[in-house]
């Protein structure tokens, strides 16, 4: 499909029109179907004839991109989707009064801003690390509630639980607060053990961010790394002795080994000490 251009009248109210003129860079989502026509003297007609009646008015133009899905009602007539998003281009006040506002399809701009966003937060932006993102933002009260929200309306069950209690701990260490984070770490440590299977190689130990997204299946020594580290600063050196030793049981690599035989040697020390 090539690329199409429809019109449409719509009536507005007196702060919707403000917002729209005030606005140069706004985006506009389409919230149901509505129909849009390719005749924009038909559509002009409409407008003219609302302005005479004093009522608010825009003249869309929607120029559409080849993926901007569409239906055809008839040779005049189509359906833009539910949900198209549109990005503003230009608005302009006809001498008969008509707010005329050029849209385009906003796919590709989109597209552009969710790559952003998936660099800023380290990976995949989802419903399931949108949390990560407000926390990224330093909304850390609001990342809160969303995951508070996840488990709300997720199932007991659901395999995507343990994710949730991770990134909430990750979003309490963020905020300086460990006891909380380490509450929740214990929760994924608990929650589900078929999802806490992917290992933590030593590069990727290095690299973690405290905001890193969990979407997929979590590492069962992270979690561990985590509660040790936390219960550390916390003053409780044997329950992170305890926690540092579970990691050496299961983690099969040599470096990793290495590094936390050394920690333990360290805690150690400062036990023999006091």
């Amino acid at each position: 499909m090539s690329s199409v251009t429809v019109y449409r009248a719509q009536l507005v109210s007196k702060k919707d029109l403000e917002t729209i003129q005030n606005n140069p860079n706004i985006l506009l989502s389409i919230q149901t179907f509505i129909l849009a026509s390719r005749s924009l003297r038909f559509v002009t007609d409409l407008c003219r004839r609302a302005i005479d009646s004093q009522l608010n008015v825009i003249l869309f133009e929607f120029n559409l991109s080849e993926n901007t899905l569409i239906a055809d009602l008839n040779s005049d007539t189509v359906i833009l989707n539910l949900g198209t998003l549109f990005r503003l281009v230009s608005k302009d006040t006809a001498p008969d009064g008509v707010l005329h506002v050029q849209l385009e399809s906003a796919d590709e701009f989109m597209h552009g801003i969710k790559e952003q966003l998936q660099y800023k937060i380290g990976g995949r932006l989802t419903w399931l690390t949108f949390g990560n993102y407000l926390a990224y933002q330093k909304q850390f009260s609001t990342a809160k509630e969303y995951c508070y929200y996840l488990l709300h309306v997720l199932p007991d069950n659901h395999s995507s639980r343990a994710s949730i209690y991770n990134n909430m701990g990750l979003i309490c260490l963020a905020m300086d607060d460990d006891q909380e984070a380490s509450d929740w770490f214990k929760k994924a440590t608990s929650s589900n053990g078929s999802v806490l299977t992917k290992d933590l190689d030593e590069e990727s130990l290095t690299t973690t961010d405290l905001l890193l997204p969990q979407d997929s299946p979590i590492s069962q020594t992270t979690l561990l790394i985590k509660m040790a580290e936390i219960s550390d600063r916390l003053g409780d050196q044997t329950t992170a002795l305890d926690l540092y030793r579970q990691v050496l049981e299961i983690t099969t690599d040599v470096n990793l080994q290495k590094l936390y035989q050394e920690k333990i040697r360290a805690l150690l020390f400062v036990d023999e000490n006091f």
